[in-house]
Formats: C-alpha cells, sequence, structure tokens
C-alpha cells in the first residue's frame, strides 16, 4: 500500500467537493493506497458537502493526513470533531527574521 499526496486550494465546497471526490477515488483505487496527505497549506475554505467527502473517504478505510492546515481551518475541523478521526497538522508558525537573528547572536 502506498500514499497519495495531493494539494487543496481556494475552496472546497459544493461546487467543486464532488468533482474532486470522484477524482480522489479513484486515484485512491487505481494505486491501492492506504493514505491520503493533503496539503492544505492554500486552502482558505471547506464547507460542510468538503467534510463530508473526507467523511466519505475516512470511512473507505483510507487513513487521512492534513498538512499545512492554517489556524481558520483547523478550527473548522477542530469544532466538527475531524481532529479526533484525522491526522491534522498546523501549518508551522513563521517567525520574524529579526528573532532568528537575535537568537543566532545570542548564542555566540
Amino acid at each position: 500500500m502506498g500514499t497519495i499526496t495531493v494539494k487543496l486550494a481556494g475552496k472546497l465546497d459544493v461546487s467543486n467537493a464532488d468533482k474532486w471526490y470522484q477524482e480522489i477515488s479513484a486515484s485512491l483505487e487505481k494505486q491501492a493506497a492506504d493514505l491520503l496527505e493533503i496539503d492544505c497549506d492554500k486552502l482558505e475554505y471547506i464547507s460542510s458537502t468538503g467534510l463530508r467527502k473526507f467523511l466519505y473517504i475516512i470511512r473507505s478505510g483510507i487513513s487521512v493526513r492534513c498538512t499545512n492546515v492554517s489556524p481558520k481551518i483547523y478550527e473548522i475541523f477542530d469544532e466538527t470533531g475531524f481532529t479526533r478521526i484525522m491526522d491534522i497538522q498546523k501549518k508551522p508558525r513563521k517567525l520574524n527574521n529579526l528573532l532568528i537573528k537575535v537568537a543566532v547572536r545570542a548564542k555566540e
């Protein structure tokens, strides 16, 4: 078994969730993958329809890992209980370059 990695951008809602789900399902079946890793770095919005498609994938026995999840999207996953059934990794916070330089100088 293997992993399929995809990137989500923009919105996952009623306008595109069915097509996205069909494409993902076909890829998972074709490659016999057991893990779907979704890079959510550019995901701005997910509706209940989008969440339902995630649930369909999980119920089919596929593990789902979401990476680079923004605080806004993480909150949606958390409030709907998806943080308990999926591996959701928040987007790393970007440190201010000034803070990094200060920390380096302090070690010198």
